[in-house]
Parts: C-alpha cells; sequence; structure tokens
C-alpha cells in the first residue's frame, strides 16, 4: 500500500465515536507490549492521533472512542492539583499520574516527563521507572525550570539536552523516547529550533515535538528538514485533512480536552446556580448508560464476581 493510498484511505475513515464513526488503532487485545504497538504506529504509513487524557476515565474515553495513542501530559496533570504548569509538580506526581491512565487503558500511553529531574543520571533513572510502569513512551523537554514566577521561558543548551536524551536512550528497552524544544517559546528562530530538533533526534529521540508550531506551512518545513517522526499540535479549528496533507503523522491533541470537559462541568453548575436545575446541560451532555457501563467495566467485573460465587 502506498503513503499516499494509505492517507486517503485514512481520511476516509477518520471520525468521532458521537457521529458513529472511530479512527483505526491497533487490536487492544494485541500481545505486543504497548511501546511496541506505539512503535509500530509510528513506523505505519497512515497518520495516527495521540490524545490528552486527565483521568482515568477520560483515558478510556479516548480508547473507547477508537483513537490510537493517550498522553499523559504534565499541565493536565498539574491541574489535577489545582495548580498552573510552572515547574511546581515533581517527576514522581508526573510518574505517578502516567501509571494510574496506562493501568486503566489497553492502548499505548506517552508519560510527560517534563525535564527528567535536570540532568543526565536523573533522566536515565525516570525513564527507567516510566517503563517499569507500562509506558510506551516518555516525553522530555528542553525548557529551563525558572526560579521566579513570570520569567521569561528559556532553554538549556543543545549540548545538554542531546545528553539527556542519550540518558534516557541508554535506559529504554523498548520505549518511544520524544523530545521537546521550547526554543520558539524562548525567543529563538525557527531555524535555531530546527537545528535543536535535528541534535535530539541525532542523539536517539524516536519522534520531536514543536510545541506552539504553526501554521501548518511552518510544520511542513519541520517535517521537512528531520528524518524522524514530528509531533505536530493540533488546535482546535485546524483540519485534520490538511494536516495530513502537509505530512503530520502524529495528530497531537493536549489541553484543550480537559477544557472542554471543564466548560461542560461549569456550563451544568451555572445552570444550576441560575435556574435551580440542569436539565438543558445534563440532557445535552449526560455520557449514555451504555458509555458509563464500559467506563467502569461493570460487565467484567460482574462476569469475574460471578466466577467467585460473589454475584448470583
Amino acid at each position: 500500500m502506498s503513503n499516499k493510498t494509505s492517507r486517503r484511505e485514512f481520511l476516509g475513515t477518520a471520525g468521532i465515536a458521537a457521529a458513529g464513526v472511530v479512527v483505526p488503532q491497533a487490536p487492544a487485545n494485541s500481545t505486543a507490549s504497548k511501546a511496541a504497538r506505539l512503535r509500530q504506529l509510528l513506523r505505519r504509513p497512515e497518520p495516527f492521533y495521540c490524545i490528552a487524557a486527565f483521568d482515568s476515565p477520560s483515558a478510556r474515553l479516548v480508547e473507547l472512542a477508537g483513537f490510537d495513542s493517550i498522553y499523559a501530559g504534565g499541565s493536565l496533570m498539574a491541574m489535577e492539583h489545582g495548580l498552573p504548569d510552572w515547574g511546581l509538580t515533581s517527576t514522581v506526581e508526573l510518574l505517578e499520574f502516567a501509571t494510574r491512565l496506562t493501568r486503566n487503558v489497553d492502548i499505548p500511553v506517552i508519560g510527560d516527563c517534563d525535564n527528567g529531574g535536570g540532568n543526565p543520571v536523573s533522566v536515565y533513572r525516570a525513564t527507567k521507572d516510566f517503563e517499569r510502569a507500562g509506558l510506551a513512551g516518555i516525553l522530555f523537554e528542553d525548557r529551563i525550570r525558572v526560579e521566579r514566577i513570570g520569567q521569561k521561558a528559556d532553554v538549556i543548551s543543545t549540548a545538554q539536552m542531546v545528553d539527556r536524551i542519550k540518558a534516557a536512550v541508554d535506559a529504554r528497552s523498548e520505549m518511544i523516547i520524544v523530545g521537546r524544544t521550547d526554543a520558539l517559546a524562548a525567543g529563538k528562530t525557527l531555524e535555531e529550533a530546527i537545528d535543536r530538533g535535528k541534535a535530539y533526534a541525532e542523539a536517539g529521540a524516536d519522534a520531536i515535538l514543536f510545541p506552539g508550531v504553526q501554521p501548518l506551512e511552518t510544520t511542513r518545513r519541520t517535517i521537512a528538514a528531520i528524518s524522524k517522526t514530528i509531533f505536530a499540535q493540533m488546535g482546535p479549528d485546524v483540519p485534520v485533512s490538511e494536516a495530513i496533507k502537509a505530512g503530520v503523522h502524529v495528530l497531537f491533541y493536549t489541553s484543550m480536552v480537559q477544557d472542554i470537559a471543564l466548560a461542560a462541568y461549569l456550563q451544568a453548575l451555572t445552570e444550576l446556580k441560575t435556574t435551580g436545575m440542569m436539565p438543558k446541560t445534563f440532557n445535552s451532555h449526560r455520557l449514555p448508560n451504555d458509555v458509563t457501563a464500559k467506563l467502569e467495566r461493570s460487565a467484567e467485573i460482574l462476569a469475574r464476581a460471578k466466577k467467585y460465587k460473589l454475584a448470583p
């Protein structure tokens, strides 16, 4: 199958569960490890989705909707603690968050590890810990943890980040490593960001993320310049079809999913506060009972209870 044909077939099947259509995914009951299945997704010619989840139910919704992989993002974990994504959480908390998600789904999960602890030795240990926990991938960034809140973002040297990636490569068995550069947010040029991406890829990163790279023409330039897979951070108004035409292989959706969920909850609370009821929000946003049952895996648990004579 040619790459061109595969992309056309992908576009013909892409959609969302609410419309009765799901996107292709690796079989959940595959005997391959999650890391091996994520590596297969990176190698296959057709694009795939990586959707952020903010808790176990949302992770299962991503899986139920038929998507291919999940991202356990640090900003979503920080929000779980009621905190901004300002480096206030620890590597241990990131690991705990990513572990909860991966234990509750059968599709691959990529865990955000921020700076991995700040040096190659701590990155090595973090990579080992994330892989032992069952994560299919791990993401490291080159952003410097600022000492003062509100201080302009900056990035470590390319050489420092290359050493961190090499340490992660040495530590991992088959887990995917994603290198993220925040060079653009730090005021660097696109060319400087691309040079960093190239260096991270040469150091062994399996994929590169350029957060904030827009529009698609800019994304095309990063894809053309780097031999490894590019994670393209998608916005709510970026057409998937156009992204794929631009050569995007990984359609990467991050914190907007949490924003949507919290907005729906706020809408319900506002309706209740102002009217004393919330039928409008409830009727338009409530989960169907069969979806709730799948999220809870109640049929599976009931079958197990019957097996051990704990249910009639």
